[in-house]
């Protein structure tokens, strides 16, 4: 504010200024000419005839001397006075003015008239000199700063004739070009380089040319080659200067702009590999205004809403659209926090899909603008993890019924044991010792199924790598499943008679003692199963063929995968879908693959390779 006053009245001060020298002029141009009248007169009067010049050629002197100010008031004034004057002087040195005498009157009036004429012509002359003068000043500061344009700012500049014929051309065109100026003027600049190096930019520039129109600037852009490995984007202006029908001309300039293509370019670069960045990106991301609505959306939320981005436009989707009002103070919550201190969250809530139904996710934010209340909202999906808390609590819930079934057995065939030791009654203790032998192995696969499960997750599985025949242990796992069989059969057929690998050989019974129970268990009754054993260069092939209804295609993709389960069977721990991931792991930690190949109602082919030598 101080600054504003100080320089408001500096400015009154320096307008004050100039009013008073232009009134102080006015004066001195108005009476300067009765002073030097008034001393004319006076010297006439007082001296003698002889000695003093003629006074009407001293008084158009004084119109002429004063007019040459450029003021034509100084001179009228000059031209009243003076007048006066020479009337004076028509007079006898009486002093008296007789302006009745026609013989006074008419040299008076012819000197007041030629007086008038000089005064107009002088000042009007003066004038037109000083305008001239400074109109020749502006024009050399103009063709300066010219000079200064297409010297220093322009990379190419020329002056041309209508069909491209060049006039005039500054420093840098005629440093690009073999021989200089001399080389370039009276010649089509279309044929000099860099032009004639590209026949594109040839052809560009002709037609340019060609097709320009009075008044009119033509502008592109274009690759201009000063060298077999230099070449430089330009931006081409095309000007017809037509001052008059008989004397036209082009104005043709190229100016550098290789630093903004590469900033272009950059920049260009840049969005998209951020743009890339916020659609790949596996959490889901929403940008909204100072309103909460949506204005852009990476493919990870819009999946999660299950909306297109166009969707999102047309319904003009807000955040308290997509977000039930059982989270509202939670999300109202998290925005104070984000305004308050430019983060907030992350909070668990749930997101309405288009289908209706809810998605669980984690969510945060941060301010983008504060100035505009500009938000990204972050938003993880919470669905498979919550679908995996429930397969645990499943399998915690199956566990315990799974531990507590065979404990309630053996606490109850103890009871007996006791009660029988006490009457010496010893003939039923082999079944019963059978009974207790069975449920504390279930209790074992149960717990060891539980251990391998936490050794996978935390990456302490380990192998104990040994050489066995893997035809012979494969034979011997067939003679383990015949207790269960029920009227299956089994048939092994083998490429090979013995083949030796380095594998666990209790981890490889596991793997195939799981495909072998599966395909029991999932085969009709009287049913057949076949196992392969194939040799494959470096690898052996074991396979398990059931017959039964087989695997539909759209599961096969998740019979790998933890807790994962064709059909559920209650009661078994196999219903949770562990063996076959369990399995997975197995064949992976021994560097080999295991598949599945089913047809829906014809049955399925699990199968895994090994090779013959483990990594070390």
């Amino acid at each position: 504010m101080e600054f504003q006053k100080a320089i408001k009245e500096k400015k009154e001060k320096l307008m004050f200024k100039s009013a008073f020298l232009n009134i102080l002029k006015f004066y001195i141009y108005l009476l300067s000419p009765i002073v030097t009248t008034s001393i004319i007169i006076f010297s006439r009067t007082h001296l003698e005839i002889g000695l003093y010049p003629a006074p009407f050629q001293l008084l158009t002197l004084v119109v002429i001397l004063h007019s040459m100010s450029g003021k034509f008031y100084a001179g009228l004034s000059a031209v009243i006075i003076t007048t006066l004057g020479s009337h004076y002087f028509l007079m006898q040195p009486s002093g008296t003015f007789k302006l009745t005498d026609f013989a006074y009157l008419v040299p008076t009036i012819e000197f007041f008239i030629q007086s008038l004429i000089i005064a107009y012509v002088t000042s009007k002359f003066i004038n037109n000199l000083k305008e001239l003068r400074k109109t020749s000043r502006n024009l050399e500061y103009a063709r300066q700063k010219f000079k200064y344009v297409t010297e220093e700012n322009t990379t190419i500049f020329a002056v041309t004739s209508t069909d491209g014929t060049v006039l005039e051309v500054n420093k840098a065109f005629s440093i690009l070009v073999p021989g200089g100026e001399n080389e370039l003027l009276g010649k089509k600049i279309y044929e000099c380089s860099p032009w004639n190096n590209s026949t594109g930019s040839k052809e560009h520039l002709i037609k340019t040319i060609e097709n320009i129109t009075d008044l009119k600037t033509s502008n592109y852009e274009d690759i201009l080659h000063l060298s077999e490995k230099t070449k430089i984007y330009v931006n081409v202006i095309v000007t017809l200067i037509n001052t008059d029908d008989s004397n036209p001309f082009l104005i043709i300039s190229a100016t550098d702009i290789s630093d903004k293509k590469k900033s272009e370019k950059s920049a260009k670069k840049e969005q998209v590999l951020f743009s890339n960045f916020i659609h790949s990106n596996i959490v889901g991301l929403i940008f909204t205004d100072s309103e909460r609505h949506i204005t852009n959306a990476n493919r990870k939320f819009l999946k999660m809403l299950g909306y297109k981005m166009s969707e999102v436009k047309e319904k003009n989707l807000d955040l308290i659209s997509v977000v039930p009002v059982t989270y509202h103070q939670q999300k109202s919550d998290t925005i104070k926090k984000i305004l308050k201190y430019g983060y907030g969250g992350p909070i668990e809530i749930e997101i309405a899909h288009k289908d209706g139904s809810l998605v669980p996710v984690l969510l945060s934010g941060i301010i983008v603008d504060p100035d505009e209340k500009s938000f990204l909202f972050l938003f993880v999906d919470l669905t498979e993890q919550k679908k995996l808390e429930r397969k645990k609590d499943e399998f915690i819930s199956i566990a315990s019924h799974e531990i507590k079934t065979p404990l309630t057995i053996i606490k109850g065939y103890l009871q007996l044991l006791n009660q029988k030791s006490t009457v010496n009654n010893y003939k039923d203790f082999p079944k019963y010792m059978s009974v207790l032998t069975r449920e504390v192995n279930k209790l074992t696969d149960l717990l060891n199924v539980m251990l391998d499960i936490s050794r996978i997750e935390t990456n302490k599985f380990k192998l104990n790598i040994k050489e066995f025949d893997i035809v012979d242990h494969v034979k011997k796992s067939i003679l383990a499943v015949n207790p269960i069989l029920k009227g299956r059969t089994v048939k092994f057929e083998s490429t090979i008679s013995d083949k030796l690998i380095e594998a666990d050989p209790n981890r490889i019974n596991q793997v195939t003692m799981n495909l072998l129970t599966n395909a029991i268990k999932h085969s009709p009754s009287k049913g057949k199963i076949i196992v392969r054993i194939e040799d494959e260069n470096d690898e052996v092939k074991i396979s398990v063929q059931d017959f039964g209804k087989g695997i539909h295609p759209e599961k096969l993709d998740k019979i790998f995968t933890k807790f994962f389960q064709i059909d559920k069977a209650k009661g078994n721990i196999e219903g949770l879908g562990l063996g076959l991931f369990i399995s997975k792991e197995i064949v992976k930690a021994h560097h080999g693959q295991i598949n599945v190949e089913s047809e829906f109602g014809k049955g399925a082919t699990f199968s895994y390779t090994l090779p013959l030598k483990q990594n070390s």
